[in-house]
């Protein structure tokens, strides 16, 4: 879906279950907003190194686009590359990527309740039915049921309006991308040259889709070199088809052994019906339950069955259609034309103490918490893990050394092309202290000698660089989560060798296992790693309460 359909349906949506111009202007920026917080909209400055907000672990909700809505391939940061994994992708790589399109546009299916409710048919991977199968995405799912009744419980919070919008974004593309998955795989997402894929008019005559750049074709992502590769997140290899409100096809996905009709008109106004279930439902307090869109007044439906059933392929062209249709509609009215830079301008132009209540604010917030919410849901039904850290147990904490110094700020942060974040960040051993996330092992909510835990920056300035780790012969450096597992753990042990609880204020080692050395520093500023245990490798843990 585009933003014909995600800010002015979703406006229509709001205004029909009984919201304000002005709250469902809100809902439907929200909804518009997804689509347009990508990295670059996370940071104050060109060279995409420092973040707007430093309250909270921002998310970027889309991928790095550029001015025409294309992917940017640089957006996939070199830390996403592994060529000796089995998918080409590093742990962070695969799992930030799902992060961003399952989280936000493809939110998984997979209901523990009924798990034969697709079924693969499709080619296996070494005998075995692929796990990102179980990411396809499809509507009125147990993760629906949970996002929008964990919106009504947080109603009367300050971003609620936000919450919802961001929401009914992601409900509505349930419809939409039915049968994708947010994830890199040919083995889901792949369309076989071996079956076309054809139109089906409204009179019922049928035709073959005509693929690539000329009048009359339509453009979609050329095939990866892998399974695993960029052409294959999503609906990439069926282009826009469906984001078209006004088409009806037959495709046979990989995954599917049986063809597949997806037809837009109906399931775009099954969306629009169950957006104003949902928000009904949010507005009076009432559980919202799946499998549920009852019609709206008959007008209404008549009225968005014609702009869905519009044949126009530029979404803007269509967003006139929604505005021509609402000017007749003074019982909802038009809302002002959408400007993606709005509430990021406002942001920057408000003084600090009042920021936390700006739109852009409350939506980021906003954003953080759903993608700790689809986290769990995922991890608790469908078992694949997005992001190790959203349940774990965290301490914030201070390092300082055996003379007295902290461990500081990072010392360097470069910049490629000169808006790609990318360095080789080295905490130093400085006056000013860094506050840590020390992230503990599942299942463990008190710091013990022996446990092996994570050091996580708080800086602004690192970005996904956050996570301290050894990358060369001798060096401690942050990278981004998950790059290298075995490189960014650390073994917590009491300075003394004795066993039991580490309390602030305790002398401690830091060991890499995977170095096989502890955590000391050159005397100067910059942190190393030994293999012995002299008194430059105890270090003053301080909580920071």
């Amino acid at each position: 879906m585009y933003i014909d359909f995600h800010y002015y349906g979703t406006y229509a949506a709001a205004r029909v279950a009984g919201f304000s111009v002005a709250d469902a202007t809100v809902i439907a920026h929200a909804a518009q907003f997804v689509d347009d917080l990508d990295g670059a909209n996370l940071t104050v400055n060109a060279a995409g190194n420092v973040y707007r907000i430093a309250d909270f672990k921002m998310k970027q909700t889309v991928q790095d686009i550029d001015g025409s809505g294309e992917i940017l391939m640089t957006s996939f940061l070199p830390p996403s590359w592994d060529r000796t994994s089995p998918t080409g992708w590093s742990n962070f790589g695969i799992k930030h990527v799902r992060t961003i399109w399952s989280c936000f546009h493809f939110i998984p299916h997979f209901d523990p309740a009924n798990p034969n409710r697709i079924t693969y048919g499709g080619q296996l991977n070494n005998g075995q039915i692929p796990e990102e199968f179980r990411l396809i995405c499809l509507p009125d799912s147990p993760a629906v049921a949970r996002m929008v009744n964990d919106a009504i419980d947080h109603r009367h919070d300050i971003n609620a309006l936000h919450l919802l919008g961001l929401r009914m974004h992601i409900l509505a593309d349930t419809w939409a991308h039915t049968y994708y998955g947010g994830t890199p795989s040919w083995y889901v997402n792949e369309v076989p040259n071996t079956h076309p894929v054809t139109r089906i008019y409204p009179d019922g005559h049928e035709a073959a889709i005509s693929w690539g750049p000329a009048p009359g074709q339509e453009p979609c992502a050329p095939p990866g070199p892998t399974n695993y590769s960029v052409p294959y997140i999503g609906h990439g290899r069926m282009g826009s088809l469906p984001d078209y409100p006004f088409i009806k096809y037959r495709y046979q996905p990989q995954w599917s052994a049986q063809p597949i009709v997806k037809d837009n008109p109906t399931d775009y106004l099954t969306a629009f019906r169950q957006m104003v279930y949902a928000m009904i439902q949010f507005r009076t307090g009432q559980p919202f339950a799946v499998n549920t869109h009852p019609a709206v007044a008959q007008d209404i439906e008549a009225m968005v069955t014609t702009i869905l059933t519009t044949e126009q392929r530029d979404a803007m062209q269509r967003c006139q259609v929604w505005q021509q249709a609402l000017q007749n509609r003074p019982d909802i009215g038009v809302p002002a034309v959408y400007d993606k830079d709005a509430w990021g301008n406002d942001f920057d132009a408000t003084p600090a103490l009042g920021q936390p209540e700006t739109h852009y604010y409350c939506f980021c917030r906003a954003a953080a918490d759903h993608v700790d919410l689809v986290v769990r849901h995922v991890e608790d039904t469908i078992g694949i893990t997005l992001d190790e850290d959203v349940e774990a147990s965290k301490i914030t904490v201070m390092l300082r050394a055996s003379d007295g110094r902290c461990l500081s700020h990072m010392s360097q942060q470069i910049s490629i092309d000169g808006s790609q974040f990318f360095a080789t960040l080295s905490p130093v051993v400085g006056e000013n202290p860094v506050e840590l996330i020390m992230v503990l092992p599942p299942g463990q909510n008190a710091l013990a000698a022996g446990a092996q835990v994570k050091l996580i920056s708080t800086e602004t300035t690192v970005r996904e660089y956050d996570v301290l780790g050894y990358f060369n012969a001798t060096g401690a450096y942050y990278y981004p989560n998950m790059y290298d597992t075995q490189k960014q753990v650390w073994r917590i042990d009491r300075a003394d060798g004795q066993p039991g609880a580490i309390s602030s204020g305790d002398q401690i080692r830091l060991y890499n296992p995977g170095k096989q050395q502890y955590l000391t520093h050159d005397g100067n500023q910059y942190l190393l790693l030994t293999g012995g245990t002299p008194p430059e490798t105890s270090w003053r843990l301080d909580f920071a309460f």
